[in-house]
């Protein structure tokens, strides 16, 4: 009872909570460059590097050089596909394309689904009303993984004369 009156005083929506149906949206900054939509994202770039290391091998130390590879994060402006994507605000005004890139012009945290459906309306409540929600399919919105290279000398043979794993030990230098 206390709660419904203070409810009342405050000026809260009355109605109870709803439990939303879907995946939460994603907040993602996009832009129009070259009259195009573009998001900032972060990739996953494969990066080859080498390290000396001393192993014991049949009971001596021997220095080697190996390749290895890491996976470093860059961020790269990658173009929306928009054929197939639809916008509207968080109050659920529909808007064109040209209405889209107008309002997210000089850059704006848009709102865009995660599974390529509409964003349930109970999550929408959260966000401002003027805030531009994007409905791509997933394939569109989503960056293409890159495949990681073998390094350039091949994969590290392993020696045949000694089955205990090498001792790995960092070079002074």
């Amino acid at each position: 009872m206390h709660a419904a009156i203070l409810l009342a005083l405050l000026g809260a929506d009355a109605e109870p909570a709803v439990m939303p149906k879907g995946p939460p949206p994603q907040m993602e900054y996009l832009k129009v460059a070259g009259g195009k939509i573009v998001r900032t994202a972060a990739v996953a770039v494969p990066v080859a590097f080498t390290v000396k290391e001393k192993v014991v091998i049949g009971g001596k130390v021997v220095e080697r050089e190996r390749t290895l590879t890491r996976m470093e994060t860059k961020m790269k402006e990658v173009e929306v596909a928009t054929a197939k994507a639809t916008f509207s605000t968080a109050d659920g005004k529909k808007l064109d394309l040209d209405a889209a890139k107008k309002s997210i012009a000089a850059g704006a945290v848009v709102l865009t689904s995660a599974n390529g459906e509409a964003v349930d309306a109970a999550y929408l409540k959260a966000f401002k009303s003027d805030t531009v929600v994007m409905v791509a399919p997933v394939s569109a919105a989503m960056p293409v993984p890159i495949p990681v290279p073998l390094p350039k000398d091949g994969p590290v043979p392993v020696p045949k004369d000694d089955i205990r794993p090498p001792v790995i030990r960092p070079v002074e230098r």
